[in-house]
């Protein structure tokens, strides 16, 4: 299944997005300089999208910040949870829930 994408016009900083997604349950699988991919656990039993793992990349750039989504575990289809959560996830990094 392909990941879900939502680009914030505006640079974010790095270390405020782990701060902030490690406090809703991602923690960092991989750091690079312009790239962080996150992973929150679940169960792969479920009829939820919200409850499956998920895989959370975000890449950084000077004029922007690009957030891909995606289960970290086989789906059949997808309910519209990832882009619900992807926003969610995105509406909370460019708010002052991120401080």
């Amino acid at each position: 299944m392909k990941p879900k994408t939502n680009i914030i016009n505006k640079s974010l900083e790095k270390d405020e997005c782990i701060s902030f997604l490690s406090r809703h349950g991602y923690s960092i699988n991989k750091n690079e300089k312009d790239t962080i991919v996150l992973k929150k656990p679940g169960t792969t039993w479920t009829f939820y999208g919200k409850n499956m793992p998920m895989e959370l990349t975000i890449f950084f750039q000077e004029d922007g910040t690009q957030l891909s989504l995606k289960y970290d575990a086989f789906a059949l289809f997808d309910t519209g949870d990832l882009q619900e959560i992807l926003l969610e996830i995105s509406s909370g990094l460019t708010q002052n829930e991120i401080n």
